[in-house]
């Protein structure tokens, strides 16, 4: 049994900062150092303020891991360009896994920045103002 890391801001910081620089939570956890996934949870439930630090922290790893992706594809386009190294079809299909998968986990963990934007508008006839009547 895992006994679980004593709260602290240095603690909080620590996993926030990795976070915050694209390591995923499991990875985190997995280091000696750092609390287990039960104790993060319990933390996030019960810990005031530790929720939106994790969610922020969460987020700004979303923006690292996108830049970090992008900067890969572009220097592949860059190699390939200048013929320094081949770029063979098995990098490029994994650098194009790689980027769908980092904006899809974007897409569903910050829905209001990086989902898919839809939005309707329902209007009347030559795009007036809708009229609705009821009938007996």
């Amino acid at each position: 049994m895992v006994m679980p890391t004593k709260y602290n801001k240095q603690m909080v910081k620590d996993i926030c900062d990795r976070l915050a620089n694209g390591e995923s939570i499991r990875s985190i956890c997995r280091d000696k150092q750092m609390p287990d996934w039960e104790t993060i949870r319990t933390w996030l439930r019960k810990k005031e303020g530790f929720q939106e630090e994790y969610s922020r922290s969460k987020q700004e790893g979303i923006e690292y891991m996108l830049g970090d992706n992008r900067a890969k594809a572009l220097e592949t386009l860059e190699r390939a360009k200048e013929g320094k190294g081949k770029v063979g079809l098995e990098e490029t299909h994994i650098l194009k896994l790689l980027m769908h998968d980092t904006h899809w986990t974007a897409g569903k963990l910050v829905p209001k920045v990086y989902g898919d934007k839809t939005q309707q508008q329902i209007t009347g006839a030559d795009d007036g103002p809708l009229h609705i009547k009821w009938e007996d």
